[in-house]
């Protein structure tokens, strides 16, 4: 199953993937990686994985991944953008952990094949609102299917850092439809994001302009799109495709308990081999 070209998904990470780079490396990403990079260590040495490889699902620029390597982990990216993987490998030069990354570009529902030769992996991560919701439910639960392939009896999936049905919903009663604004150097980013409760599906237009003195400069802009989840609607799916919930919280970083209006960090556990 390969990406069309009408995909919002092939739109937003690879024909604009220049634009959505200078976002994912921005200093505050760039910041909160690191966060996170450094709390999914802390959490994997607690349940025990205090090495071993793991898999970032949606792994961009490499953000997370080579921070994961810094701290001794063998870190194996994929992403569906070429220009993302090709910076994530330029990040890992640049860092010193050539040696213990690999960045593959690849399809998250093709995962099954073009990983077999580096399988099991020890922990898989999904950070960021990443691939979860970007399709459908029955896509969402064949993806986590070839997780569970991908893995070993005991391995773990975290679903991290990731917007919630609930949270949506809550901003949507109370805020109504805003606007937010952003700037990442010379790029000013206006984002427009709406939320539909009857198919929990959030969209949001990415307007991206180009400082220039007092002007603003149009340069483009793309569409996302995901399926938001509640806690109980990503367990099940996990649980259909053979993980076992173990916890949940409001921010790993700071061991946040879970609330069911902030965002959803989820940890699960491959209980048996999946058949």
């Amino acid at each position: 199953m390969s990406q069309a070209p009408f995909d919002w998904p092939h739109r937003f990470f690879v024909e604009k993937a220049e634009l959505c780079a200078k976002v994912l490396d921005s200093e505050r990403m760039l910041k909160r990686g690191e966060e996170l990079a450094l709390a999914i260590a802390d959490y994997l040495k607690k349940r025990g994985v205090k090495d071993g490889v793991l898999l970032e699902v949606g792994c961009g620029t490499g953000r997370i991944a080579v921070p994961l390597a810094r701290r001794g982990y063998q870190v194996v990216g994929v992403d569906i953008s070429e220009s993302f993987i090709r910076m994530a490998k330029a990040r890992a030069e640049r860092e010193g952990v050539v040696r213990n990354t690999a960045f593959v570009v690849c399809d998250a529902r093709e995962m099954k094949e073009a990983l077999k030769h580096m399988a099991p992996f020890d922990s898989i991560l999904f950070i960021y609102t990443t691939v979860i919701g970007y399709y459908d439910r029955k896509t969402d639960v064949k993806i986590l299917k070839e997780c569970a392939e991908l893995s070993k009896e005991g391995s773990l999936l975290l679903i991290l850092d990731t917007s919630s049905h609930d949270l949506m919903a809550f901003r949507q009663t109370y805020f109504g439809g805003m606007t937010y604004y952003d700037e990442v150097d010379d790029l000013v980013i206006i984002e427009m994001p709406t939320y539909d409760p009857k198919t929990s599906k959030a969209s949001s237009k990415w307007i991206y302009f180009q400082k220039r003195g007092k002007d603003l400069i149009y340069l483009d802009e793309a569409c996302f799109e995901a399926r938001l989840y509640s806690l109980h609607e990503l367990i099940e799916i996990a649980e259909e495709a053979g993980w076992a919930f173990v916890e949940a919280y409001g921010d790993l970083v700071n061991a946040m308990p879970f609330r069911p209006i902030g965002r959803l960090n989820v940890i699960f556990e491959l209980k048996r081999r999946y058949p």
